[in-house]
């Protein structure tokens, strides 16, 4: 298995405005401090292996491969949001803090 990422620490609210900004759109990021069990607290691609294995380095940005995702997401038919649902059942489970 091999990480591809940007091989550099980003925040949930640096993505999360990053990814706004992809879509045009005005960031709204709430913390709440809600999390679920098992949650990750930090988290960073180690990309060593990718340069290690196939000698390659990161060649765009987050900002342009978000770009790009945003671009694609666009063209896909968009599903039913069930978040609402999904966090009801985790704190009926005890399973959100």
């Amino acid at each position: 298995m091999i990480n591809v990422g940007s091989g550099r620490a980003t925040s949930v609210l640096e993505m999360a405005t990053a990814l706004a900004r992809a879509f045009d759109a005005t960031p709204n990021t709430r913390i709440t401090g809600e999390y679920r069990l098992g949650d990750i607290r930090h988290n960073a691609a180690d990309i060593t292996r990718l340069h290690d294995v196939l000698g390659l380095e990161p060649q765009i940005d987050l900002q342009q491969g978000l770009n790009r995702f945003a671009t694609w997401v666009q063209d896909q038919p968009l599903p039913e949001d069930l978040l609402a649902q999904a966090n009801a059942e985790l704190k009926a489970r005890n399973m959100m803090g």
